[in-house]
């Protein structure tokens, strides 16, 4: 299997490349990404509405599942553009090692898609302690209750999410309310 994102990085960074790798979807062209790299540093992560390193560990997934993505290289000057990755390219690769281990853990816990979870209101009440993600979790549980918009608008990585799911549900914290066949 090659590694189609990893490699074109590798090139940009290695080159010193300012401007940006568009991610298009190569069934329409569309745009749904891009990287953004200032002098070999990578600057800037967007991916079908993440940003910052979620956006990466969702590309490169998608990257590895197959190839309907195509990456083009534009040089541009890069200017007043707001940075989300603040980590050399070495530190980068290597959390998103971290991620891969932690998600391929975690990949068959992860709930099925049809189910909706309700926060139980008297839970907090309760005294029982919870953690900063799971308080995330519970906070985005709070706007969307289905298992995929969860996963998509929490600011946790995916195995975290996962892994708040379920110690939020053997806390106690949360219900299952609709299951969908």
């Amino acid at each position: 299997m090659r590694d189609h994102l990893i490699d074109t990085l590798e090139e940009q960074v290695l080159v010193q490349f300012s401007g940006r790798i568009n991610v298009l979807k190569e069934s329409n062209r569309q745009l749904i990404g891009s990287i953004i790299l200032k002098d070999g540093d990578v600057f800037r992560i967007d991916y079908k509405g993440q940003e910052g390193m979620k956006a990466l560990c969702h590309l490169y997934l998608d990257d590895l599942k197959d190839d309907e993505n195509v990456l083009i290289v534009e040089p541009e000057i890069v200017d007043d553009v707001h940075r989300n990755i603040h980590f050399p390219y070495k530190t980068l690769i290597q959390k998103l090692s971290e991620f891969m281990t932690e998600y391929e853990k975690s990949k068959s816990l992860r709930p099925p898609a049809g189910i909706k979870l309700l926060a139980i209101a008297d839970f907090l009440a309760q005294g029982e302690k919870i953690n900063e993600q799971e308080f995330q979790v519970l906070a985005t549980i709070s706007d969307y209750n289905k298992i995929e918009d969860i996963y998509k608008n929490c600011p946790l990585m995916e195995y975290e999410v996962t892994n708040c799911l379920i110690s939020l549900r053997q806390k106690g914290a949360l219900k299952v309310i609709k299951v969908q066949a």
